[in-house]
């Protein structure tokens, strides 16, 4: 399953580091991301490789990386 973020205020680099160091997508996934500089976009290709329900699964995964980046995609105070 494949999907694209836009990341709006802060650098995508950033924030692909942060999905990858806090674990975001568990081991049972296979991943990989192409991170797109002039778009400001990371399209994440997911599969699940645990067991049943693999679309499931890795559509739940994909709305919890949209999750997380619009959790921390936030404007800043300085950016008003």
């Amino acid at each position: 399953m494949v999907r694209t973020f836009y990341i709006k205020h802060l650098d995508a680099k950033d924030v692909l580091r942060r999905i990858h160091r806090l674990g975001v997508l568990d081991y049972r996934f296979n991943w990989g991301v192409d991170l797109d500089e002039k778009l400001n976009a990371l399209t994440f290709h997911v599969s699940y490789t645990g067991g049943d329900n693999p679309e499931e699964k890795e559509t739940k995964a994909l709305r919890d990386i949209e999750a997380f980046i619009k959790a921390i995609d936030i404007e800043s105070p300085g950016e008003a």
